[in-house]
């Protein structure tokens, strides 16, 4: 009995071509030998030119076909046969075809009740393996066929809510837009990082996320039109966020290659908000700062900005956001390939620094590309931030023109090199402009030239009860027995380690307190240590003294002692710090690191583009 193993299913979409038909390909199995031919049927007659029409050969029990030529639409009903040997697929589209692929908001965690109307030319290849008409949930992990979906995260069962994504929105969107019937392959798995999406795994077929992807797609013919990418929440709060670029270059090249298709777009969701009471450091925004220079990095690639959109939970977007987010990852999609009725998203432009008359007070002109019908914002426009060194705000007023945002800061004009740039600074910050079309400003962060590269401060850490002091610290040691100081984690809500009231609890005694916190090198990298202390201040690495700083200056301003460059090897390192109370006038220190060793070559793309150490707590 004749048997299809890829290419042709019931229900499915095929992908059409650049001329607008199919060009399928199918593999499956026969007893006979010889000719293969179709019949196609739209309605209830043959298809003109699609009558026994031959389109492959079959031998030793195996058969391939090209089904070229159908014109984007349908419904078809197609019949393959080889001598008595038949098969008969139904209710086939021809097409666009999508992956759906990264974490859980594209998985779909918003509420079912905010799920779309399915449409009959919107179909899902779910994870059965099997085509239908695609509704929510797109993704049903605990039935998928491929293995990692049971073994990472494992979800057994569906959850009756929590299932909306932006996928199906994005389909409905482009068949809108189109008239062309539109087929979501859905790829994605919460809680995933970058590592899980490794291309290097595709070798292990469905026990990967990637080896699932490249089987999923192979079983329907092997192309797609392009793929939608919602992942990096996992990658931020791993602190895995130095080789973000890399990987995500890695991992589209990758695509591209497996599927034949040199400029395979691709739409990117910027991450969002995160409402916790804990921190992440920086990594959040900058794993955010990355996605939004990607297309810079990466061609035929937009990023859309979610961190607009309303939440489902602390983490996932939901109410009416998979359907916003759908419209602007539908639009992007459009632009990429062309169409010229949509513009791609908003990007940042040029950057400039005014002189406000009389003042002689500085003013940030930042301008944006593809705004569509000028800025719109509910209530005074929230978001955007302008920091002076010790990052204290200095911004108090914010303009929207047409293409355009002026912040005016407490600044001096002369002081221009010494601010950095923000919007959407932090885990949950408060957003509210987008342009006449909805599309929203992508979260960035800009830091000016002078700025190093370094990583974020030091904000989780063991700290110890208050000890004797050593005066200025001169005397100091490295302790012998860690495990003897009582350390207890803690999580500082600030960019500063503020241990005021526990210096201020013993008057003006002399005391100090110890802080250890780890730190992982991913490879073998120059460094110097950064520190802003207002107390008498001694650090150690791996046990070797690093800093003295016997003074410290109150108030405590980032970045005033510097140790002497120091090298570490590839793996877990272990700072230890030493900080005086200065007779109960010390409120604490900001602590940081920068990596002086890296080339022209590691700067190009910019400070957050680079390999940094990672804070372990």
């Amino acid at each position: 009995m004749m048997k299809i193993e890829s290419g042709l299913w019931d229900h499915m979409v095929l992908q059409r071509n650049k001329r607008g038909v199919s060009e399928a390909k199918i593999i499956g199995r026969t007893i006979w030998r010889g000719d293969i031919v179709a019949t196609v049927w739209k309605g209830n007659k043959p298809l003109r030119g699609w009558n026994q029409r031959k389109v492959g050969k079959a031998a030793g029990e195996k058969f391939s076909a090209i089904l070229k030529g159908l014109e984007t639409g349908g419904p078809y009903n197609i019949e393959l046969s080889a001598g008595e040997d038949r098969l008969r697929v139904e209710d086939v589209l021809v097409g666009d075809v999508w992956i759906l692929a990264g974490q859980s908001n594209m998985q779909g965690i918003a509420a079912r009740t905010d799920a779309a109307q399915p449409h009959p030319q919107v179909r899902a290849f779910y994870m059965t393996d099997h085509w239908d008409k695609a509704q929510e949930p797109l993704h049903t992990l605990w039935k998928a066929v491929d293995p990692i979906h049971n073994t990472l995260h494992g979800q057994t069962t569906e959850d009756p809510i929590h299932v909306v994504g932006p996928g199906l929105y994005f389909a409905l969107n482009m068949r809108r837009e189109t008239q062309v019937p539109q087929g979501l392959i859905a790829c994605a798995h919460g809680g995933s990082s970058m590592l899980h999406w490794d291309p290097a795994l595709k070798r292990l077929e469905g026990k990967s996320l990637y080896g699932a992807m490249v089987r999923r797609v192979r079983k329907n013919g092997g192309k797609v039109a392009g793929v939608l990418w919602y992942q990096g929440e996992s990658d931020a709060l791993n602190f895995e966020t130095q080789k973000y670029i890399q990987r995500m270059k890695k991992l589209v090249g990758s695509i591209r290659r497996d599927f034949n298709d040199a400029k395979l777009p691709m739409v990117m969701a910027q991450i969002g908000r995160f409402v916790v009471t804990y921190s992440v450091g920086d990594s959040w925004n900058e794993i955010q700062d990355q996605q939004r220079r990607m297309p810079k990095i990466i061609p035929h690639l937009a990023v859309v900005p979610t961190i607009d959109l309303p939440m489902e939970d602390p983490i996932h977007i939901g109410a009416d956001g998979p359907k916003r987010l759908g419209a602007r990852m539908a639009r992007a999609m459009r632009a990429i390939k062309g169409d010229k009725k949509v513009g791609l998203p908003i990007e940042l432009g040029a950057v400039t620094f005014k002189k406000r008359r009389p003042t002689g007070m500085l003013d940030v002109e930042i301008k944006f590309k593809n705004v569509r019908g000028g800025f719109r914002r509910d209530g005074y426009p929230m978001g955007f931030e302008v920091l002076s060194e010790g990052s204290i705000p200095v911004g108090y007023r914010t303009e929207l023109l047409k293409d355009r945002v002026v912040i005016r800061t407490t600044t001096p004009y002369e002081q221009a090199k010494n601010v950095s740039i923000h919007y959407g600074r932090g885990l949950d910050p408060s957003v509210n402009v987008t342009d006449l079309s909805d599309q929203g400003i992508p979260a960035f962060r800009l830091n000016q030239p002078r700025l190093k590269v370094v990583t974020p401060f030091i904000q989780r850490l063991r700290v110890s009860d208050l000890m004797p002091s050593a005066g200025k610290l001169h005397d100091l040691d490295y302790p012998t027995d860690l495990s003897g100081l009582n350390l207890k984690t803690r999580m500082f809500s600030t960019e500063m380690i503020i241990v005021r009231p526990e210096f201020a609890s013993r008057g003006s005694d002399d005391v100090l307190v110890w802080m250890v916190c780890g730190f992982y090198a991913s490879e073998a990298m120059k460094l110097v240590m950064r520190a802003g202390p207002d107390g008498p201040i001694k650090m150690w690495i791996d046990g070797r003294e690093i800093l003295h700083y016997p003074q410290g200056i109150n108030p405590a301003v980032a970045d005033t002692a510097i140790s002497d460059p120091f090298e570490v090897k590839e793996g877990k390192h272990e700072l230890v710090i030493a900080l005086g109370s200065n007779h109960g006038n010390a409120w604490g220190m900001f602590v940081r690191m920068q990596r002086l060793d890296l080339n022209a070559e590691e700067l190009k793309n910019g400070p957050t583009a680079c390999i940094l150490p990672a804070w372990l707590g």
